[in-house]
C-alpha cells in the first residue's frame, strides 16, 4: 500500500485584475530583501495572501511559494513540500533526501546548508497559512531552525493568522524583521473609494464610503462583499450599525450569493466540497453540470477564488459559508458530494482527504477503517500530528479505533504526557477486549510497561513485561520488545546479571527481526550493563556496533551522542588517545546537527579527559 504525499502545485497564487492595487503596502514589502524575515500577520479576511501574491508577481527576485496545509504539522510532509516549493528557483534541491533518523532541526539545517551552497543571489521564500503549524512541537522546531540557519541571501515571508513561535524579540533587536499587521492591512478610505467606483461603475458619495470604512473598520473581505449591489435594507443596516465585521460576513456573502445566476450559484455550492479542486475533479468526480463554463464565470467575477497549491481554492471564510449553505439547503446533495469525494481520494491514496470527507458526513466506520489501516505506518513515517488529529475528530467514536488509540498512546508517552497516554491505553484495552483481540491486548500491556519504565516505576515495568517475554517469537517481535523493556528495568533496579541475560536475548530477536532503530537502543542498554558488570571488552563491542548502526541510520544528533558514549568507554578504560579522537569526531558531527546540548555533553566529556591528562588550561577552556 502506497502512503506517499500527493504532489501539489507550488505556483504563486494568481492575482485577479480586479484586485485593488495597494502601492503603500507594496512599497513597504520592497524592504523584504533587506531583512531575514517578513511577517504578515492578521485575522482572516485581511488580504494577507493577496498582498503577498501582488508583491511576488511584481518582484524582480526569484520567488518560491509554499502554502502550508494541516498535514504539514507532520515534519516529513512539511519538509518534502518545502523542497518541492524551492525546486522552482533552486533546481536540484528536491534531490536532498536525508536519512529518516534526522530530527526536525537537522532537516531544516540540511535545507539551509544546501541553500548556502546553491544560492548566489537574493531569493524570497514565502510560506502562507503558517498558523497550521501552531501547536506541533516538531513543526515549530523545524521552522525556528530554518529561520535561524538560513543564509543571508534567502529572505522568508511568513503569512499567518497568529504570531509564529519564533524568537521575535531578539530578531527585532537585530533589525532582522519587517512586519505588516492588522492595522497596516486595513483598507484606507481612498482604497475603498477606488474599489466602490469599480463596483458601481461611477461615483459613490464620500459620506457613505466613510461610514462603510468606519463600521467595517477597514476589514478588506467584508468591504469587498459590502460593495456588491445589495438589497437597500441590508445596505442601510450595514451603514447604520449592527454586528461587528466577522459577524457580518455570512450576511454579506448570502446577499452576494443570491445575486448570482442559478447555475453559478449551484456551482459555487458544489465546488466548495473539496478544500482544493480542479476542473477535472468538478466534472468527473463531483459531476457538476457545465462546470468548465461556471468555473470561468466564477473567476471572471472575482468570487474569492484563487489559483494555488494543488488547484483552485476559495477563501477559507467563503468556503465555510458555502458549505454551511449547501448542508442547510440540500443535505442529500451535501452527503452525496462528500461521499463521492471521499471515495475518489481513497482510491487515489489521498487518505487524509478521504478521512476528512467521510467525517464531514458522519461515516465514522469508513474513517476508522482508514485510521486503523495506516496508524502504524504513519507513526513510522513521523506523521504523528495527523494521528492525534484523527483521534480528536473521532471524539466519542474513537473507541472503535483501538490501533489508532494505541499508536497515539505511544506518541503521548514519547512526549512525557502520561495522563493522556494512560487515557488512550484504557480506551484501546476496552476495544480490544470487546473484539477478543489477544495480540492487541498484549500490545497495550507492553505499552503500559514502557510508560512505567519511562517514569521510573521499574518494578511495575518488570511485572508487566514478564508474561509477554514468555510468548513465542512472532512476526511483530512482541517478545523481543518485551525482553528489551524488562532488561532495562532490571538494569535500573541493579539486577545486572539478569538484565544482561534479557538484553542478550532481546538483541538476538531484534537482529532476526531487522528492527534497526530498536536494535540500536538494545545495544546501548546492553553496553551499559556490560560496563556496570566490569565486562569492558563486551561493552566496547556493543558501543562500536551502536556507532556503526547510527552512521547507517542517519541523524547527526544521535550519532554524536553514541560517539560520546563510546568516547567515555575509552576514557574509562584508560585509552585516552582513542577517547580524544572519538570525542573530536562527535564534536564535528554535532556541529552539523546544530544541537547545542549534545555539543555541551561532548565538550564536558572532553574537558574531563583533558583534566585527567593534566592539561588543565585546555580543560578549563572546554568547561567554559
Amino acid at each position: 500500500m502506497a502512503l506517499g504525499t500527493p504532489q501539489r502545485d507550488t505556483r504563486i497564487p494568481q492575482v485577479s485584475s480586479g484586485v485593488i492595487a495597494r502601492p503603500r503596502l507594496l512599497q513597504k514589502l520592497q524592504a523584504t530583501v533587506e531583512r531575514k524575515l517578513t511577517l504578515i500577520c492578521a485575522p482572516p479576511g485581511y488580504g494577507k495572501t493577496t498582498i503577498a501574491a501582488q508583491f511576488a508577481s511584481q518582484s524582480e527576485y526569484p520567488i518560491a511559494w509554499h502554502t502550508v496545509e494541516d498535514r504539514e504539522r507532520d515534519v516529513p510532509n512539511l519538509y518534502h513540500q518545502c523542497l518541492a516549493s524551492l525546486e522552482s528557483i533552486v533546481p536540484g534541491i528536491q534531490n536532498l533526501q536525508p536519512a529518516p533518523g534526522y530530527t526536525a532541526g537537522e532537516l531544516a539545517a540540511s535545507v539551509a546548508e544546501y541553500l548556502r551552497e546553491a544560492v548566489t543571489r537574493d531569493i524570497v521564500y514565502i510560506l502562507d497559512d503558517v498558523q497550521h503549524l501552531t501547536g506541533s512541537p516538531a513543526a515549530e522546531a523545524w521552522l525556528r531552525a530554518l529561520i535561524e540557519y538560513l543564509p543571508p541571501t534567502v529572505h522568508v515571508i511568513l503569512i499567518s493568522r497568529v504570531l509564529p513561535d519564533l524568537p521575535l524579540t531578539e530578531m527585532i533587536a537585530r533589525r532582522e524583521v519587517l512586519a505588516l499587521g492588522q492595522e497596516q492591512l486595513r483598507f484606507q478610505p481612498e482604497e475603498v473609494y477606488d474599489l466602490a467606483r469599480r463596483a458601481h461603475a461611477g461615483d459613490v458619495p464620500i459620506e457613505e464610503i466613510n461610514r462603510l470604512v468606519s463600521h467595517l473598520e477597514g476589514w478588506p473581505a467584508g468591504t469587498v462583499l459590502a460593495l456588491y449591489p445589495l438589497p437597500a435594507e441590508l445596505e442601510q443596516f450595514i451603514l447604520s450599525g449592527g454586528p461587528g465585521p466577522e459577524a457580518l460576513f455570512n450576511m454579506l456573502a448570502s446577499a452576494m450569493l443570491q445575486a448570482q445566476p442559478p447555475g453559478l450559484r449551484d456551482f459555487l455550492l458544489a465546488s466548495s466540497v473539496p478544500a482544493r479542486f480542479t476542473p477535472e475533479l468538478c466534472a468527473n468526480v463531483l459531476k457538476i453540470p457545465n462546470s468548465a463554463y461556471w468555473l470561468a464565470e466564477a473567476q471572471n467575477r472575482n468570487l474569492f477564488l484563487s489559483s494555488g497549491s494543488g488547484g483552485l481554492v476559495y477563501h477559507r471564510l467563503f468556503r465555510q459559508f458555502l458549505q454551511d449553505e449547501l448542508e442547510k439547503e440540500n443535505p442529500d446533495l451535501f452527503f452525496a458530494l462528500h461521499v463521492r469525494a471521499a471515495r475518489w481520494f481513497e482510491a487515489n491514496d489521498r487518505l487524509e482527504d478521504a478521512f476528512d470527507h467521510y467525517m464531514m458526513v458522519n461515516l465514522v466506520d469508513q474513517a476508522v477503517a482508514i485510521a486503523e489501516r495506516v496508524a502504524r505506518a504513519y507513526f513510522a513515517q513521523g506523521k504523528v500530528e495527523m494521528l492525534l488529529n484523527w483521534v480528536n475528530m473521532l471524539g466519542d467514536a474513537s473507541i472503535r479505533a483501538p490501533r489508532l488509540l494505541l499508536t497515539c498512546a505511544v506518541v503521548h508517552t514519547d512526549r512525557y504526557d502520561y495522563a493522556l497516554a494512560e487515557a488512550e491505553l484504557e480506551k484501546a484495552k476496552t476495544a480490544f477486549l470487546e473484539r477478543e483481540d489477544q495480540v492487541g491486548l498484549a500490545e497495550v500491556q507492553l505499552q503500559w510497561a514502557v510508560l512505567n519504565l519511562q517514569r521510573g516505576a521499574y518494578q511495575q515495568a518488570v511485572s508487566q513485561a514478564t508474561s509477554l517475554a514468555q510468548i513465542p517469537p512472532g512476526s511483530d517481535n512482541l517478545r523481543g520488545r518485551a525482553l528489551k523493556v524488562r532488561g532495562f528495568a532490571l538494569l535500573r533496579l541493579g539486577r545486572i546479571e539478569e538484565a544482561i541475560r534479557q538484553l542478550k536475548e532481546a538483541l538476538a530477536l531484534h537482529r532476526a527481526y531487522g528492527d534497526t532503530y530498536t536494535l540500536a537502543n538494545v545495544l546501548q542498554d546492553l553496553g551499559a550493563a556490560y560496563s556496570l558488570s566490569g565486562q569492558m571488552a563486551k561493552a566496547g563491542a556493543c558501543l562500536q556496533e551502536l556507532v556503526a548502526l547510527r552512521r547507517s541510520l542517519g541523524g547527526a544528533n544521535t550519532l554524536a551522542l553514541a560517539l560520546n558514549n563510546l568516547g567515555y568507554h575509552y576514557y574509562s578504560s584508560g585509552d585516552y588517545k582513542q577517547a580524544l579522537v572519538t570525542y573530536q569526531q562527535g564534536l564535528s558531527i554535532s556541529a552539523r546537527g546544530l544541537n547545542r546540548r549534545t555539543e555541551a555533553y561532548l565538550l564536558a566529556s572532553m574537558a574531563d579527559l583533558q583534566r585527567d591528562r593534566g592539561y588543565y588550561d585546555e580543560g578549563l577552556r572546554l568547561y567554559n
